[in-house]
């Protein structure tokens, strides 16, 4: 009996000795299967949101693909979908305002709220603009005094 045991205990010894080491190259490839390093980044549009419009004309949502994403419209009526706005035109108005190149795929906008059919709410550095869509303005939004409720 002496001898099974010393034997079971010298075999499971030999079997962790040579169990593999992990490498950080392990580590950083496991890191890369984590869910913040997937969505939207090599999985693609899993958790997509509509936004229905307040008028009930239709809706939007954010299209994702490796080369950034795409504010898309959809028109129940027509049963299609489209760009909700020209990305290139609103990219270089964008960029002319906070002096920097943007790319039609990547918009900064924090914030995006539909007000009527050609203007939008949105949201850029911290400050908010009102988006007309009939001649690609983006105008400073007039913050709406708080009451006092003294």
């Amino acid at each position: 009996m002496k001898k099974i045991i010393t034997a079971a205990v010298s075999i499971i010894l030999i079997l962790n000795l040579s169990a593999q080491q992990v490498t950080k190259e392990d580590y950083k490839r496991a890191a890369s299967f984590l869910w913040q390093n997937l969505n939207n980044k090599k999985i693609f549009n899993v958790n997509t949101q509509v936004n229905w419009l307040k008028d009930s004309s239709g809706g939007w949502f954010l299209l994702y693909n490796k080369e950034g994403k795409t504010f898309i419209k959809i028109d129940p009526k027509k049963g299609k979908t489209e760009p909700l706005f020209d990305h290139q035109r609103l990219a270089k108005l964008i960029g002319d305002i906070l002096k920097k190149e943007i790319k039609p795929t990547e918009l900064p906008f924090t914030y995006i709220n539909y007000n009527d059919k050609i203007h939008w709410e949105v949201s850029l550095a911290d400050k908010n603009y009102v988006l007309d869509l009939s001649n690609y303005t983006l105008t400073p939004k007039k913050e709406e005094a708080t009451p006092n409720p003294l």
